[in-house]
């Protein structure tokens, strides 16, 4: 007995909503090709970006897949910098460049840095165009060493928390 492709992708779906992070969508990819395409061709899979480890920032082409596979729907943002200087790599301002251009796209975007310093990339973000969809955007600094007034750039979203330590 078979499973139609309609139901064996609402089953990914679940296991998605259950554990949302890259290593479900892999696995899912991993079984076989047909179970390849129909994770790439279910855009709720790609729809949450976690960038929280060193290994994610260095990985353009996981990015991409994430933006492309999640074809129009909405995404959700979430950067946790390790260290500051994380985002002078190459690999980073490409992912940033990348990400900057589906801000449109953007339902959430939670961004937390141990110093405000990490934070300037992260909001040139929104300098590309605006997040017309954005419902949450919070941002936590765990010490901040003067006043920041970049945050001022998020001004064109519609709801947004700033946590400074």
């Amino acid at each position: 007995m078979f499973l139609d492709q309609d139901t064996l992708s609402l089953i990914f779906i679940a296991a998605y909503d259950d554990a949302p992070n890259f290593a479900t969508t892999s696995s899912l990819r991993s079984v076989n090709s047909l179970w390849m395409a129909l994770a790439d061709n279910t855009p709720h899979l790609w729809t949450k970006l976690l960038f929280n480890e060193q290994s994610h920032f260095a990985n353009v082409d996981r990015a991409r897949l994430h933006t492309h596979n999640s074809k129009n729907y909405p995404l959700d943002v979430n950067i946790s910098l390790p260290q500051t200087d994380i985002l002078s790599t190459e690999n980073a301002q490409t992912i940033i460049a990348l990400l900057g251009e589906h801000v449109h796209r953007f339902r959430s975007f939670d961004i937390h840095a141990t110093a405000h310093e990490g934070i300037e990339a992260l909001v040139a973000i929104g300098d590309q165009c605006a997040a017309s969809i954005l419902e949450e955007l919070i941002i936590t600094v765990d010490a901040c060493t003067d006043d920041y007034d970049s945050i001022s750039k998020f001004s064109f979203f519609p709801y947004y928390v700033i946590v400074m330590g």
